[in-house]
């Protein structure tokens, strides 16, 4: 294909190019006005000739590109959106130069969010760059020729490692990691402020934490911090993360100083900090930090332990004077815990800020605790005392919201409740947060409170507390239970309870709320009852894998001790034979004559097969009766009563013997041996045989069937 074309319109050349080319255009962009001119005398190829032609006409916002076997006249800025060729950064170097293409750079060390930040500025009007930071790889859309040279950037930027990059995983021992992490974005971030205006015209100001150089991560699953950024500001971190890391407010004394030291190592320094808490108990043993970059020296402890530790450096390294006069050290920053007794941590956090001047905005960070309950700052020393009597002189308690409450304590000694609610407060380390003025009338027996509302409500529940347990008042406990269903043991309790403590008017009885899910038995009953209550569910509760049951024997005709010990002595000669290794465990119920037996059912069958033994050879004496027969035949009467005493129990009384009957043929009459209990039963059947309609009818026969 030949190009000699001078001052030549922009549609006469391209229908003279698709005529030598043989292929046709199709327009997806008005053609542009203008002329082009350039004039070869050799000729070129089609992929070279339109590679030229595309140069050309690059000025005037047009491109052509060949798809399938058609050409294709498109704006450049649509021709981005178009089917384009795709490629990685080795192959581009094939493509002609006027080429758009679309190339792939994944990453080794740079960040693709920032590289494509990078390079935006060496893109052309019509190119793209996208990042995509979960593979780290950047996406390109440009000619060939700005791809290969944004290549060779890119890869120049890829081959260097980020100077001083370091991560550091930080295990917290007591505070959570999602406060800890808003903590230290306050305290090493940046404040930046944006007004925004609204379609009303009504301004807004947003506040976020930026922190720069540094990127940090809470991780709730282990309870760590996540730090990536450069070593000092990493350092920087461990530091402020051994002093949030602390127990709950209230016994948290630690602080922070840095050290500048003017002829000691840090780390010879350290050492010998650390030989002077050798034996000190861990818990109270302060954190040394070395810091040989800036020949500084960090302690974070309690305030007795920074004093201790300065006057030792100012014995190993003299000369240097701090802001206290103290000779040998020099006190930079520090940062402290200041505990809170009645304003809450956002609030002093808000109201510190604006009381600061700007100047000391930028000098001084001060975030809320993790806990709520304190604030924390850091900054330079004399900044931080300043602001801690700041702290200290808003740290009052409001008097607006102090209340009355009068309580009266019926069946209770008042004064002895009332001193014993007193020092259990203060052993819970709530006199001192929030203070309750208590007094007693002795006359009529009331206490008289003053405190805030919600110290009022957790001391009136103190109160209320103690005055039961001295009153005797219902107990609640737990129990879990290790074997036995917690509603199966509940019925059996319910049952056993009821035979040895009968209700009482005025008196509670134990309750029990039965949890299968948590296998656990709730047991509300007076103090008194609730030994013994945990005594029986110690021993329905088998402890040695066994299901063992509860059943209780009523003793009637002797007292059960007494049963108790001649069945045990029977019962102990049977299970040695056997091998028994679960015996039964008796107690006698004296109030209600009672054999309480607690064993496997094996065990509890055998035992009470002894008990009614026993129980039927020392039952009532037999009596002896005379019943005359008017109408019927007496052995008819005697062999239809003999067979109903082997077939019914009816006859039977429990722990009794059968009666006996005999006929007295000489005068027609029934003689009856059997216990006072059964002779009504006897005397009506004896009745309803023996009369005129009985005497018609054939004898009666009762036969057993099998």
């Amino acid at each position: 294909i030949h190009f000699n074309f001078k001052d030549a319109l922009i549609d006469q050349v391209l229908d003279s190019f698709t005529r030598e080319a043989g292929v046709p255009i199709i327009y997806e962009a008005p053609v542009p006005q203008g002329t082009l001119t350039f004039i070869s005398p050799t000729g070129y190829s089609f992929a070279d000739a339109m590679s030229i032609l595309n140069l050309n006409l690059a000025r005037f916002g047009v491109h052509l590109r060949k798809q399938d076997q058609y050409l294709y006249l498109a704006s450049i800025q649509d021709a981005m959106k178009k089917p384009l060729p795709v490629t990685d950064a080795t192959g581009v170097n094939q493509l002609k130069p006027d080429e758009i293409v679309t190339v792939n750079l994944p990453l080794d060390n740079a960040r693709a969010e920032l590289v494509a930040e990078q390079i935006k500025p060496m893109l052309g009007p019509y190119g793209g760059v996208i990042a995509v930071p979960a593979q780290n790889m950047v996406v390109i859309v440009e000619a060939a020729a700005q791809v290969r040279r944004i290549r060779d950037v890119v890869n120049a930027i890829d081959a260097v490692r980020p100077v001083d990059s370091a991560f550091k995983i930080f295990s917290l021992k007591h505070a959570q990691s999602d406060a800890v992490l808003a903590a230290l974005r306050g305290l090493v971030g940046e404040r930046i402020t944006t007004v925004i205006v609204d379609k009303d015209g009504q301004k807004r100001t947003l506040q976020e934490q930026q922190v720069n150089g540094l990127q940090l991560a809470a991780d709730p699953r282990t309870n760590s911090i996540i730090a990536v950024g450069t070593a000092a500001r990493i350092k920087t971190v461990e530091e402020l993360i051994v002093l949030l890391d602390t127990p709950e407010s209230g016994s948290v004394d630690q602080q922070m100083q840095t050290f500048a030291l003017a002829a000691s190592a840090p780390e010879a320094a350290a050492a010998q900090v650390n030989a002077l808490f050798v034996a000190s108990d861990p818990k109270k043993k302060p954190t040394v930090i070395p810091l040989p970059e800036v020949n500084k020296l960090t302690i974070v402890g309690n305030a007795a332990a920074l004093a201790q530790a300065a006057a030792l450096l100012a014995q190993i390294d003299p000369g240097v004077t701090s802001p206290q006069g103290t000779t040998g050290v020099k006190l930079e920053r520090r940062a402290a815990v200041i505990p809170l007794r009645f304003a809450t941590a956002q609030s002093i956090e808000a109201i510190a800020t604006k009381l600061l001047p700007p100047r000391m905005n930028q000098a001084i960070k001060i975030v809320a605790g993790p806990d709520g309950k304190s604030v924390i700052v850091a900054g330079p020393d004399a900044e931080v005392t300043n602001l801690e009597k700041t702290v200290a002189a808003l740290d009052v308690q409001n008097a607006a919201d102090q209340e009355v409450r009068i309580m009266q304590l019926p069946g209770a000694d008042a004064a002895a409740a009332l001193a014993k609610a007193q020092d259990l407060y203060t052993k819970a380390g709530k006199a001192e947060l929030s203070p309750v003025n208590a007094s007693l009338d002795a006359a009529s027996g009331a206490i008289t409170l003053i405190a805030p509302r919600a110290a009022l409500k957790e001391f009136e529940t103190l109160l209320t507390s103690v005055q039961a347990s001295l009153a005797g008042a219902v107990e609640t406990r737990s129990f879990t239970l290790s074997r036995s269903q917690p509603s199966v043991l509940a019925a059996k309790l319910s049952r056993l309870l009821a035979v040895m403590m009968p209700a009482v008017a005025d008196v509670v009885e134990p309750q029990f709320d039965a949890v299968d899910e948590l296998n656990m038995l709730v047991v509300r009953a007076r103090s008194q009852q609730i030994g013994v209550i945990a005594g029986l569910i110690e021993k329905l509760d088998g402890r040695d894998g066994t299901l063992r049951e509860l059943r209780v024997l009523p003793i009637a005709n002797e007292k059960a001790a007494a049963v108790k010990d001649r069945a045990l002595g029977i019962y102990q000669a049977q299970i040695e034979r056997l091998g028994v290794n679960d015996p039964v465990t008796v107690t006698v119920d004296e109030g209600s004559n009672a054999l309480l037996l607690v064993a496997g059912r094996p065990e509890l069958e055998r035992f009470t097969k002894v008990v009614e033994e026993l129980q039927k050879q020392s039952g009532p004496s037999r009596e002896v009766r005379l019943f005359e027969i008017k109408l019927s035949k007496a052995d008819e009467i005697v062999a239809f009563l003999r067979d109903m005493a082997k077939s019914s129990q009816t006859l039977s009384v429990k722990g009794g013997t059968e009666p006996v009957f005999e006929t007295i043929e000489a005068t027609n009459s029934v003689m009856v041996a059997a216990q006072p209990g059964q002779f009504a039963i006897i005397e009506s059947l004896i009745k309803s045989l023996d009369n005129r309609q009985a005497a018609d009818r054939p004898p009666v026969r009762i036969l057993k069937l099998r």
